[in-house]
């Protein structure tokens, strides 16, 4: 869900536009909350999902799951080595980590403590990008405050 002003954009959405499902298998490409709420990418080159964090933060970790291989056949491929990027002006990017090590089934955390109000998950190989949960900690820097921002 998103929270505190927060806004996402995607490069592609597999299949279909709005939220609705897709062949019956509950793809999501919005930003939603549950168990069979997730986002994949359309079978292209340079898929990303970004989040707008509404101002410069300091992003504490970014937390990722993958979606299920139960869930319609995706699973760990579509989201290890992919990159978490930041950017304070959504134009130049600075790569943060690569994404590895990423098990079906648990939630994996990439710590940054870095200083953006873009964040997305990027990935150049292999044709989809798909995500479970796409969540951010950060702490407002003008009024420190813990917060968190989850896309779905």
């Amino acid at each position: 869900m998103a929270v505190f002003g927060s806004t996402y954009t995607v490069s592609s959405s597999f299949g279909y536009t709005g939220h609705s499902a897709s062949s019956g298998a509950g793809l999501r490409d919005g930003v939603e909350t549950g168990a069979t709420s997730v986002w994949g990418s359309a079978n292209t080159a340079s898929n990303w999902i970004k989040a707008d964090l509404g101002a410069l933060v300091t992003v504490d970790a970014v937390q990722l799951r993958c979606i299920p291989v139960s869930f319609d056949g995706w699973g760990i491929i579509y989201i290890n080595d992919a990159i978490i990027q930041t950017s304070t002006d959504d134009s130049t990017w600075t790569d943060r980590t690569t994404i590895t090590g990423v098990v079906e089934g648990s939630q994996s955390n990439f710590n940054l403590n870095v200083q953006a109000r873009y964040v997305r998950v990027f990935r150049t190989s292999g044709n989809w990008l798909a995500l479970g949960d796409f969540k951010i900690d950060y702490t407002e820097i003008s009024s420190p405050r813990d917060r968190m921002f989850m896309l779905f």
